[in-house]
């Protein structure tokens, strides 16, 4: 969020992933400790991902927090609507794609990639078992598919 207002624009994809990248490399120049990036749904499909990762490993961003939510996501602090959630092996595709491009050297546990769910408002059970299925799914592609 401190992005968007940085650029003057909502937290609504408004703010295209390359003017994100242009500030990751200014923060990244600036200091040494690691930087975990809001990326949002990963600006897109897995290709998009899979190239967001790329280009945040070469400005040396250490990783990167995407959510399972539908490309362009509205903000969920907004007014309370609905977040539609991402098809799970679209899902599913994106975790694959970026942990099988990361390649950081330099970080002894290698390059974060950091899954978010929603569950707020409304049914907060019915939610919760929604969260819980879908982590299933990406629990078998994070830690047995891919190691």
């Amino acid at each position: 969020m401190s992005i968007s207002a940085q650029l003057g624009v909502r937290d609504s994809n408004e703010a295209s992933w390359t003017q994100v990248m242009e500030v990751m490399e200014f923060m990244s120049d600036a200091t040494d400790i690691p930087i975990l990036l809001d990326a949002d749904t990963g600006y897109g499909n897995f290709n998009n991902a899979r190239r967001l990762v790329t280009k945040l490993e070469q400005r040396g961003v250490a990783g990167a927090c995407i959510e399972d939510k539908l490309f362009p996501k509205t903000n969920s602090l907004l007014d309370g609507r609905a977040q539609p959630l991402a098809d799970i092996d679209e899902f599913c595709a994106k975790i694959k794609a970026c942990k099988g491009t990361e390649c950081f050297p330099f970080f002894p546990l290698g390059w974060v990639l950091v899954t978010h769910f929603t569950c707020k408002g409304g049914n907060f059970l019915k939610k919760l078992s929604v969260v819980l299925c879908r982590w299933e799914y990406y629990k078998i592609i994070w830690f047995y598919q891919l190691g």
